[in-house]
């Protein structure tokens, strides 16, 4: 994988941690809005996790290259 494509995949984890920051501030503010983004925040968390393994097992193989 390509070092831009590295750097927009990272970019799109921080957004995606970004966004979980946000909604957990709106779940902190707002109990009603918090039982209706656990999904959500669940699904944002899992994704990011996701991508982030992805983006260390790319990186480990670059370095082997």
């Amino acid at each position: 994988m390509s070092k831009e494509l590295n750097e927009k995949m990272e970019r799109a984890l921080s957004s995606v941690d970004f966004a979980i920051d946000l909604l957990r501030d709106v779940a902190d503010a707002d109990q009603a809005l918090a039982e209706l983004l656990e999904d959500i925040l669940y699904n944002l968390e899992e994704a990011a996790e996701s991508l982030s393994v992805l983006l260390e097992e790319r990186k480990r193989g670059l370095e082997k290259s």
